[in-house]
Order: structure tokens, then sequence, then C-alpha cells
């Protein structure tokens, strides 16, 4: 487990593969166990929030929240909301840093444009 810094510790899964990581925290949705520190919920069950985690497929299939073996995904961390949009920032995408702007409807529910957005990571630590 890998460690936040700051005032607290948050468990957090360390993987090369985030599909690791996602499926845990699926697993945690779907076993009813909203306490745990990350859970995974699809896009239409929560509106985003910032500190969340959005993820989205790398394969040409867009939903992997079912999916039980690995697969090649990103998530990127939700740095600001605003009325229909949030900001998202994704490390050692292409070698590099980038942000993102995407849509949320009136309620902050990420709207899935391209297809492959498919779960968000809520922290509940």
């Amino acid at each position: 487990m890998l460690k936040s810094g700051g005032l607290f510790s948050v468990p957090f899964r360390k993987s090369s593969s985030h599909s690791r990581y996602i499926r845990e925290y699926v697993k945690n949705r779907k076993e009813g166990n909203f306490n745990a520190p990350f859970v995974a919920y699809r896009l239409n069950e929560q509106p985003v929030e910032v500190g969340d985690l959005v993820c989205y497929s790398r394969e040409s299939s867009s939903d992997m929240y079912d999916k039980t073996g690995s697969y090649k995904s990103h998530c990127d961390i939700v740095v600001k909301k605003r009325p229909n949009e949030i900001e998202v920032i994704g490390g050692n995408v292409n070698q590099s840093v980038s942000k993102k702007v995407l849509e949320t409807d009136n309620k902050g529910i990420l709207q899935n444009k391209n297809g492959k957005w498919f779960a968000i990571i809520k922290n509940n630590a």
C-alpha cells in the first residue's frame, strides 16, 4: 500500500496497472463496502467532485467496470469543478502531465462523450 502525505495517511493500492486498483475499488462497491477508503462507481451513480479519480479505457472496449481481468486504463484526478464541467489532470500520459476539461450535466454527472470513461473513484478517507 502506498500512503499519501499530509496530515493523515490514506491507503492506496500501488500498481503500474491502473486496472488492478480500479478492480479492487469496484469490488468495494459491488460488495456494499461503501465505507472503504476508496470506492469505484459507474459514471451515472455519483456526481464528480474535486479529489475524485475518473477512469477511462485505453482499449477499444469502453465499459471496463465489470471486467475482472487486467485491461489497459488510466485515471485522472479532478482538480476543479465548475457548472457543467470539471478539470482533470493525469500524470504519465504520453510521458507528460496533461489537463483536460470534461463535460458534466446539471447534477455533476460526467458525460462520456468519447465513450472511454467508465468509473469514478471516491476517496472516503
